[in-house]
């Protein structure tokens, strides 16, 4: 939740802690607006719209790239699922140097030489059932991620609502600063006034000290608010991630001068819009959906698996040989009876001779197709654990789903009080703000006749200025509320 708006822009006029006395916290402020000065010598000022820095915000906010990276992270997920439905194919090689007695896979004969073996497979396994596990992983990872979406979403719209948070703060800080100015610039004119009279003889002398004091006081108000300013935006830069040194000027939106009072609709009506709108309430069902899946998902474990797999392979090895017909001898075999001639034949002459690999390969070769099916007896309880497990997380994506309904309500009431508080607010500043000026200009004709002394005008003056400056707050105040109950009902954060 963001810290309210008054709890960030503390900027009323408090003029008793402004003593003249203090010249010692004066001295130090001065002190500090320098430094802060300093470190923005040498960098070029840019000038900054709302819609400038939301952009960048969103484009350079820590915490959405980390989210984005969850997404990515979600889809990753998503796609390996949706591939688990494809077989696996797989290729193996090896190679094998044995000394001493040994099988020779090629033969299956046992050698005492040494022996060169090589093998190489390719399989293919395909599932055909495991208790719809993979269906049910797919739609898990399928509602996974368009959860984290929505989680991305949400942030996104946080991240602009303490933009905007820090955008008016800024704005406040700036018109606050701006009223105090002109104010001074009032001050020290009246004090011209007042030194001409005093030196004509038309007014006392006394009257200058009071005067005096007045100034100095609204010099060292005008110098607290310059802090202020540089504060509000050094809070601007570091939601942005901005480097600190960066120079930046907000331009003001066409605000009119005084805002329309509207009266918001009932909590209840903005409560049931956002229901319907808001990322986060719509991401809690798509959980609670992701954990129901997830326990068919634990379930599926109890059925038996069904895979169809094939696989050929084939074995080279040095020492596979081959008898071949190295040469033909002539050879008598007996007599012929009538003649006595001498019978010859044939004999072929043979060897052994390795078989080259290219031949082994095919020589070799073996394939099987085949289906295996797996039933799971006893796994130590592993399956009830893990169903136990995605109960409970079923059990807990309900929780969080009714406990961000309940803190968005509270967080609408609270708003829609804060909006309704600050319109009264507003309403009675503006009131106080016309009675402080009448006040202010019967106090100045009044002290042009000698009936009241410079110090009543003072305090007069004094009590115009904390008009103003309530007037200020209660304004910004009640746009940030407007804004705030626009953020839950999904309207976008603008200011045309």
């Amino acid at each position: 939740m963001i810290s309210p708006f008054l709890a960030d822009a503390k900027l009323t006029l408090t003029f008793s802690r402004f003593l003249i006395s203090d010249m010692t916290n004066k001295k130090v402020a001065l002190v500090i607006l320098y430094f802060i000065m300093l470190t923005g010598i040498g960098q070029a000022q840019e000038y900054w719209d709302w819609y400038k820095c939301l952009d960048y915000a969103m484009s350079n906010n820590i915490q959405i790239k980390l989210n984005e990276i969850s997404v990515s992270l979600a889809d990753i997920q998503r796609r390996q699922d949706k591939l688990a439905f494809t077989p696996s194919v797989n290729a193996s090689a090896g190679y094998n140097n044995a000394v001493g007695r040994t099988v020779d896979l090629t033969t299956y004969q046992f050698v005492t030489r040494p022996v060169q073996t090589g093998n190489m497979q390719v399989s293919l396994n395909q599932p055909l059932f495991q208790g719809l596990r993979n269906i049910q992983n797919y739609k898990k990872s399928q509602l996974d991620l368009e959860a984290a979406r929505l989680d991305n979403q949400a942030l996104r719209e946080e991240i602009s609502l303490q933009v905007m948070n820090a955008y008016l703060n800024i704005l406040n800080a700036e018109e606050q600063l701006a009223q105090s100015k002109e104010q001074l610039q009032r001050t020290q004119q009246q004090m011209d006034i007042n030194k001409t009279l005093v030196e004509g003889g038309a007014m006392a002398e006394r009257m200058l000290v009071d005067m005096e004091a007045q100034l100095a006081s609204e010099e060292y108000n005008v110098i607290l608010l310059e802090q202020q300013v540089e504060l509000a935006y050094l809070a601007m830069k570091t939601l942005l991630q901005l480097d600190h040194q960066q120079s930046i000027k907000l331009t003001s939106p066409q605000l009119p001068k005084t805002l329309e009072v509207v009266t918001p609709d009932p909590a209840s009506v903005i409560f049931r819009e956002a229901v319907g709108l808001r990322p986060d309430i719509k991401s809690s069902f798509l959980k609670i959906s992701s954990a129901e899946r997830g326990i068919k998902v634990a379930k599926s474990a109890y059925w038996p698996t069904i895979n169809f797999f094939t696989a050929g392979q084939t074995n080279v090895s040095d020492q596979f040989t081959e008898r071949f017909i190295s040469d033909t001898i002539i050879s008598p075999i007996g007599y012929v009876g009538s003649s006595g001639e001498t019978v010859f034949t044939f004999i072929p002459q043979t060897g052994f001779r390795n078989v080259p690999f290219g031949n082994q390969f095919s020589n070799n070769f073996s394939f099987a197709v085949g289906v295996n099916m797996s039933i799971p007896i006893y796994n130590k309880r592993s399956f009830y654990f893990n169903a136990e497990r995605s109960r409970l997380a079923l059990e807990q994506s309900e929780l969080n789903q009714k406990n961000l309904e309940f803190t968005l309500m509270n967080n609408i009431t609270e708003a829609h009080l804060k909006a309704t508080t600050s319109a009264e607010n507003y309403k009675a500043a503006i009131k106080n703000v016309e009675a402080a000026q009448k006040s202010y200009q019967f106090a100045q004709e009044r002290a042009r006749s000698g009936a009241i002394s410079q110090l009543e005008t003072n305090l007069a003056q004094t009590n115009l200025s904390i008009a103003e400056s309530r007037l200020i707050q209660a304004k910004y105040e009640y746009l940030f509320n407007l804004k705030v109950l626009d953020f839950y009902r999904g309207r976008p954060i603008n200011f045309d």
